[in-house]
């Protein structure tokens, strides 16, 4: 009796993580009975936790993704998407044409109706899993009702004729939607994050085209599809970190299934802007590095492709070497140098036999020819074919070819390269299209090309040639972008100027910093240089600057729980970057002090360079709790004085504020 009752939280569970997925993946289902095998497929999936302890974690689960309504994260979830992302959900009926929420919420609603759900158990707790089928698709029922009539009368139509059939492919695809070995659960920032299997999109896409009507086209997902999709399961997680036990209980369970993936440990204490500590980010965990030798990688050229195959034996051997010497909770990377490889035409080719050895670590991929360099996380790798192997593809294309995305502010393009992961087993070759765990790190050369690298950027270009800035921080002869999926990218110079700037001071420092997009001006194409800067401005300065994600996590500070700026000042706090001037108080609106600023700055950097401050004729003016920020601030040359001076409580301005970001954002 108890098993069965814990079978049925844990289904009402599954149901809400797989909710989206299911809604907007819809075929027909040929299957005798699929209600019923929905149901024992489930229970064998969740066999490992079927015991009293898990039972009341999962009870804690269920009550904090119910509590309260959705309103509040479908809001915060559909502020992080994408333009594109957005529009899906606009074209689709979910979303109003403004952005604010239309189905959302009511699908969440109805996929945890209380009535309905106390009907599934109380008949499972009265053993009578014979009768159940009717109350999973009375469930189910209400869950397609809701969905908005863009989806029903457009995409379901061709997957078959009566909402039976469309339920019961709902059924489908959510049991077999987390295969063992998966990994839907991680942290980030010390919060929990559900995330959509890496190789659903492929498979889901797979189940489309075979499902589809005949004679009728079917739908195929990509990388925009699922960030929409993600909104739902951004909601849920949302819902889970607004509770400390419910947090905990999803860990524990996930590790138990082993759907759980080990975040990367970084991070920090202390704080800034108000007081406190000055302590930087923290990361006590060792870093263990392997090489592959020359010796282990084969190289051969096809027509214009350097194909590159690093041997699983030796890749295998380097990699159990590695992790012999790692410790708990430690770091790994795989280096591969391939400076064979000239240009961006290249397929490299990576055992999953060999990788697998490094699953579930904290572990990164680091490929560099002589034109890219790419560090790839581990677990944006999908391994679960030990036969099969991930090739990174890269290929330049023709700056002929995407002349038309040269327009408005763009002044020119200079390289372009498309990039794609692949899944390849024998001759079977799969493009591994779906949105990375953790993002991709890029590193394109552009030692041999002619552009301003104070306005040089790294452009994503979407199928229809509309473009996003996506990076533009240059080391080492390299530009650098941190990527959420594969596709085509560009380097690119723009050109971004306001009239109240032209003959500022900071023109130089504002115009590179607008190109780059860290900055924006104001709707009346003005940049306002001698305007003040608040501290919740700053914050998210600071935030862009240093390509921090911003988490999702409720805010800290009381007086800052509404303010248009708190995912931006949570993901600083959590960072190590502010403090406040207590528990609950932040004053995001409150004017910024030049003390506060370096001390956010200094805070921002790792460096044992430190100034001597008393060389400033107001040195005793700087706030004690600001001095050893300040001076490592100072002394890597983020903030100068002026004649002499620190003027340490006198508030920043935007031409100030711009002209030290500048300086962090090109350290």
């Amino acid at each position: 009796m108890r098993n069965k009752k814990i079978t049925s939280i844990l289904l009402i569970l599954v149901m809400m993580l797989s909710l989206v997925p299911s809604i907007a993946l819809t075929g027909y289902a040929q299957t005798s009975d699929p209600v019923s095998e929905f149901y024992d497929v489930v229970k064998e999936k969740f066999s490992p936790i079927l015991n009293s302890g898990d039972m009341a974690k999962a009870l804690t689960i269920f009550s904090a993704v119910t509590k309260n309504g959705f309103s509040s994260e479908i809001n915060t979830g559909l502020g992080k998407i994408s333009s594109s992302g957005k529009n899906i959900l606009i074209q689709n009926g979910f979303v109003n044409a403004n952005g604010s929420d239309k189905a959302i919420e009511n699908i969440l609603n109805k996929a945890t109706n209380e009535e309905k759900i106390a009907a599934i158990l109380v008949k499972i707790m009265n053993n009578e899993d014979q009768n159940i089928n009717s109350d999973i698709v009375a469930l189910y029922t209400d869950i397609y009702d809701a969905l908005p009539s863009e989806v029903k009368e457009k995409e379901f139509i061709k997957y078959g004729s009566t909402k039976e059939e469309k339920i019961g492919v709902l059924l489908e695809l959510v049991k077999g939607m987390y295969d063992a070995g998966d990994k839907i659960v991680t942290e980030a920032d010390g919060k929990i994050k559900i995330l959509l299997p890496s190789g659903y999109i492929k498979d889901a896409n797979a189940i489309l085209a075979e499902k589809v009507m005949q004679g009728e086209a079917p739908i195929v997902l990509s990388s925009v599809h699922e960030e929409a999709i993600n909104v739902f399961l951004e909601v849920l997680s949302q819902k889970i970190n607004a509770d400390a036990t419910a947090k905990q209980a999803v860990k524990d369970l996930a590790i138990k299934l082993n759907l759980y993936e080990a975040p990367s440990t970084s991070g920090g204490s202390g704080g800034g802007g108000g007081g406190g500590s000055s302590s930087p980010s923290d990361d006590t965990s060792s870093t263990v590095e392997t090489s592959v030798p020359k010796e282990s990688i084969e190289i051969k050229t096809e027509g214009n492709i350097t194909v590159v195959t690093v041997k699983t034996e030796d890749l295998t051997k380097s990699i159990e070497s590695m992790i012999e010497k790692m410790k708990e909770n430690g770091t790994a990377t795989v280096n591969i140098d391939l400076k064979e490889v000239k240009d961006l035409n290249a397929k490299v080719s990576l055992p999953v036999q060999a990788l697998k050895k490094l699953e579930g670590k904290n572990a990164n991929i680091i490929i560099k020819t002589n034109k890219l360099e790419i560090v790839i996380p581990l677990q944006s790798i999908r391994l679960k074919n030990e036969k099969s192997n991930i090739v990174l593809d890269t290929k330049e294309i023709n700056k002929e070819d995407l002349k038309h995305v040269v327009k408005n502010e763009i002044k020119s393009l200079v390289k372009a390269v498309e990039l794609n992961l692949l899944e390849v087993e024998g001759s079977t070759s799969t493009k591994i299209d779906a949105k990375f765990a953790k993002k991709v790190k890029i590193g394109i050369d552009i030692s041999d090309l002619n552009v301003d690298t104070k306005k040089a950027v790294v452009l994503f270009i979407d199928d229809n040639g509309n473009t996003a800035v996506v990076g533009g921080k240059i080391k080492n002869s390299k530009i650098y972008a941190n990527l959420a999926h594969f596709s085509q990218y560009a380097v690119a110079e723009r050109e971004v100027t306001f009239e109240d700037v032209k003959d500022h001071w900071s023109k130089e420092f504002v115009e590179s910093m607008a190109a780059k997009n860290v900055i924006n001006g104001y709707e009346d194409k003005t940049f306002k240089p001698e305007n003040k800067v608040t501290r919740g401005e700053f914050a998210k300065l600071l935030v862009e600057t240093l390509e921090l994600d911003k988490v999702d996590s409720t805010v800290k500070f009381a007086d800052a729980k509404d303010h248009w700026a708190k995912a931006y000042i949570q993901t600083a706090y959590e960072a190590g970057l502010i403090t406040g001037y207590d528990e609950n108080t932040f004053a995001p609106n409150e004017k910024i002090t030049r003390a506060q600023m370096a001390t956010m700055l200094g805070r921002a950097i790792e460096s044992d360079k430190k100034a001597d401050l008393s060389e400033f004729n107001d040195s005793t003016f700087i706030p004690a709790w600001a001095k050893e920020a300040a001076a490592k601030a100072v002394g890597e040359e983020l903030i100068k004085g002026d004649n002499s001076s620190f003027r340490p409580n006198d508030n920043t301005t935007r031409g100030e504020a711009t002209t030290v970001i500048y300086r962090l954002f090109n350290r």
